[in-house]
């Protein structure tokens, strides 16, 4: 039997074991906030230390791979800027999710780490569509989505696609 291509897991996304843990930035949140602050903080600053150099800043597309630590489950951490965190869409997030899910099958990893913030007007079902969406549309079958939604305790996990 085949994996699901989407689990949501009941973990901060530095907890989650996969083999690189995503998450989105934003250019107008200084410091990063939500999973890209947890992961920005458990790599002891880096993403910050980035941006305060203007090596990092948020853009849309802008991709940024580190090594990961002791202090985070997944080997690699991928940040990925958004833009502006107030004028993101579902469907700009639904492509810059694509593009996220493209660049790690490129990159070999079959297992990755997402962790999501809430959205304003965008309840967590209708995230966990975007992403099932998201999945579809970047046609990378072989690679499972664990995802992580910042604010979202279930105790459980559930699978969607």
């Amino acid at each position: 039997m085949s994996r699901p291509p989407l689990r949501t897991v009941d973990l901060p996304l530095d907890r989650v074991e996969g083999e690189v843990a995503a998450a989105l930035f934003f250019s107008d949140q200084r410091p990063p906030q939500g999973s890209a602050a947890i992961l920005d903080w458990r790599l002891n600053g880096k993403l910050s230390e980035l941006m305060a150099a203007g090596k990092a800043t948020g853009k849309p597309g802008e991709q940024i791979v580190l090594g990961g630590n002791h202090k985070v489950a997944a080997p690699w951490a991928l940040f990925v800027g958004c833009g502006p965190f107030r004028e993101l869409s579902a469907q700009a997030l639904q492509t810059q999710l694509r593009a996220l899910l493209q660049s790690c099958a490129r990159a070999g990893y079959q297992r990755v780490a997402l962790g999501l913030p809430v959205f304003p007007g965008i309840d967590p079902e209708q995230m966990v569509g975007v992403v099932a969406r998201a999945i579809r549309e970047s046609q990378v079958e072989e690679v499972e989505c664990l995802l992580s939604l910042e604010g979202k305790v279930t105790g459980r996990s559930s699978s969607a696609a």
